[in-house]
């Protein structure tokens, strides 16, 4: 009997054999479905989506990933905890120059002293880079949730409270008064969540992982959202935290308080 040596397919470094088969006088190599399936998603997943996919089926939380269209940008996820549906999509944040240059210092010198340039900016930029994905598909219909995971190197420090609120409503400012009324303080420009924009975002969301690698969930409410989620949904977990400001960032600077 002839033995035929199986070919094999490279892809990506990874070496699978694939399904070979006769038919009369021509050979086809064929990928299988569920590996072809398999290997684009692993190759085009960000580390923030495989994440968020081990954080649901660690709390059996059901997800769906949403179908991309051609030349339309959609979110990542539907969310389900249990009929109540979320949409959600999914950014990383990247290492940028500073980043890279702490963390270089930081293995010459053994120190290093770190500090973003501009508070709030990564969750500003991530916020406008969501506009198309999240507001023609949530139509005022859905609660949203914008997730961003951050897990960048081991010395640059995850995003604060304090990032994450002024990347919403804009930089910290005080009003200072001539006469005698206290100075004011408020929130100034860059503002991204307002009364006019950014509506359609329900909350951002704030993925990490601490150093026992278990994952946190991080939930701060868009005062502004036009549908809000029903945060007694997660109760139950001991790993998700919700944030929201008490009274309307165009009034006044508050603080985040604990739902």
């Amino acid at each position: 009997m002839r033995m035929l040596r199986k070919p094999r397919i490279r892809y990506k470094g990874v070496f699978y054999h694939p399904i070979e088969y006769r038919n009369r006088q021509k050979c086809e190599i064929v990928k299988p479905k569920s590996i072809y399936n398999r290997i684009r998603k692993e190759y085009t997943m960000t580390d923030g989506e495989r994440y968020f996919e081990v954080f649901c089926n660690y709390h059996y939380l059901k997800y769906e990933k949403i179908e991309e269209k051609k030349d339309v940008r959609t979110p990542d996820y539907r969310l389900f905890i249990g009929d109540y549906l979320i949409i959600t999509e999914v950014k990383d944040l990247e290492s940028n120059k500073e980043d890279e240059k702490a963390l270089k210092e930081f293995y010459e010198k053994g120190y290093v002293i770190w500090g973003g340039s501009k508070v709030g900016n990564r969750v500003r930029n991530k916020i406008i880079a969501s506009k198309d994905q999240l507001k023609r598909f949530t139509e005022n219909k859905y609660p949203s949730i914008l997730l961003l995971f951050d897990h960048r190197n081991e010395i640059t420090p995850t995003l604060t409270d304090y990032e994450i609120k002024i990347g919403m409503y804009g930089f910290e400012a005080i009003k200072i008064n001539t006469n005698d009324n206290p100075n004011l303080r408020k929130y100034g420009g860059k503002a991204q969540m307002t009364k006019n924009s950014r509506k359609y975002i329900s909350c951002i969301g704030l993925l990490t992982k601490e150093n026992n690698n278990k994952l946190f969930l991080k939930l701060y409410e868009n005062y502004y959202a036009n549908i809000k989620i029903e945060y007694d949904i997660f109760e139950k977990y001991d790993d998700i935290s919700i944030f929201k400001l008490n009274v309307p960032p165009d009034k006044i600077y508050s603080n985040w308080a604990s739902i």
